[in-house]
């Protein structure tokens, strides 16, 4: 019995039967489809995750995201070309759990899905709760406080700034952050870039702390 129902949003025929059919073999249901219409919106309804190329709805992927989310909050992978990829910022503030790059390996995306379906994914923690002056996250309850106020940020990011709070001053790279935190070693640094950028505008004064080696990966580093 299939696990998971995904639905798979890709111009691109041969691209789609390749996912589809990893998927599948994973024990997954996926149904695909080339554009977005009144079929995919109801679709939507049931899905567990969504794999949604940015070249289906072109300009309009920010807004397409935003309906299919207001039908039911379901994480979003995005899939981008080169030349594609300019749109990345108008999709910063929607519940994008992931951005790939095409062309990409099938196998990583399914592994990335499953991880995204199954609980047994979470980023394995020493303690529940973690704090560094006013800024707190507990992982057990995925709630994040800054001074005293709860701030709202998806899952990923939660664990991704959990994460670097556990081992301050530690430098993780890209693979080590998308292995502990989506479950698959991923060579496109955007997905992490996304999510570091989109943490450091909702936590404040502290969105300094998180920094960036370049050609390495991200490091939490409290201020002196």
């Amino acid at each position: 019995m299939p696990y998971g129902r995904i639905l798979l949003v890709d111009e691109d025929a041969s691209l789609r039967k390749l996912v589809i059919d990893r998927l599948e073999r994973e024990g997954m249901e996926c149904c695909g489809f080339s554009r977005f219409d009144d079929v995919v919106f109801k679709a939507a309804s049931k899905a567990d995750a969504m794999i949604v190329s940015a070249g289906v709805s072109g300009d309009l992927l920010a807004a397409v995201i935003s309906r299919l989310d207001s039908i039911r909050s379901v994480p979003f992978i995005i899939t981008v070309s080169e030349s594609e990829s300019r749109k990345l910022p108008c999709i910063f503030g929607a519940d994008v759990h992931a951005v790939v790059t095409k062309p990409f390996d099938a196998a990583d995306v399914a592994k990335m899905v499953s991880g995204l379906i199954k609980d047994d994914n979470a980023v394995p923690c020493i303690a529940d709760r973690v704090r560094y002056d006013g800024l707190c996250v507990d992982i057990s309850a995925y709630s994040v406080t800054v001074d005293g106020n709860e701030v709202e940020l998806t899952p990923k990011e939660i664990e991704l700034l959990f994460l670097l709070l556990t081992k301050p001053r530690h430098v993780f790279s890209k693979g080590e952050l998308t292995s502990r935190v989506w479950g698959v070693v991923l060579h496109d640094s955007r997905t992490v870039a996304v999510h570091v950028n989109r943490i450091k505008k909702k936590i404040g004064r502290y969105a300094s702390c998180i920094h960036t080696v370049w050609g390495v990966g991200y490091s939490f580093v409290p201020e002196k």
